[in-house]
């Protein structure tokens, strides 16, 4: 459930050229920015402490072997239709050990931290 949302018109020239929607909550952030014919530009999806998908949950154990997930957190930016960042987050933890690993949509891993 969204504890706020938000929808502004974004004034360019004079005119408005486009709207903005805005959606707040616990652990949950959607900005999306739509033109005048209501067609999307660009959006952006930020969503905490979620349950990750089986696919991403199955490399994460693949890869690194007795550690366990605490936290996670999904990212999704696209710009006119097409995606630009699409990206999980997970940190694990092993006894008193920390990793912070980075993944793609497919479960590839970007980064560890």
């Amino acid at each position: 459930m969204a504890d706020q949302v938000i929808i502004n018109r974004v004034d360019e020239t004079g005119d408005f050229e486009s709207y903005q929607l805005k959606i707040r909550g616990k652990g949950r952030v959607i900005d999306v920015t739509y033109d005048k014919e209501g067609n999307m530009i660009s959006s952006y999806e930020y969503l905490d402490d979620i349950p990750l998908p089986k696919h991403i949950t199955k490399k994460i154990a693949t890869a690194f072997p007795g550690w366990g997930i605490t936290k996670s957190n999904y990212k999704l930016e696209n710009y006119k239709g097409k995606v630009k960042t699409e990206r999980y987050k997970a940190v694990l933890s092993k006894g008193k050990e920390r990793k912070t690993v980075y993944l793609d949509k497919e479960g590839n891993i970007l980064k560890v931290v």
